[in-house]
């Protein structure tokens, strides 16, 4: 990303009062640079971490919610 869209990115995002064509680059540049997808990609690799780390206990309704809920993070559409 060129320095220029990094400042101007970086000056909205810590502007309190932006404005609705502020927010509309934002959203534009997120997409262009494809961070949705990005942060889905990220996201799943943390809950298949998280999910791992439950492995070692036995089956529980704690457990099971557990899971449950790291799923459902990554499925929920807002």
């Amino acid at each position: 990303m060129p320095p220029a869209d990094r400042e101007r990115l970086s000056g909205i995002i810590q502007n309190q009062n932006r404005s609705e064509e502020d927010l509309r680059y934002v959203m534009q540049r997120v997409q262009d640079l494809a961070g949705i997808d990005f942060t889905v990609k990220r996201a799943a690799a943390y809950v298949e971490q998280a999910q791992a780390a439950l492995s070692p206990f036995p089956s529980s309704p704690e457990k099971e919610a557990l899971l449950a809920v790291s799923d459902y993070t990554l499925k929920r559409k807002k």
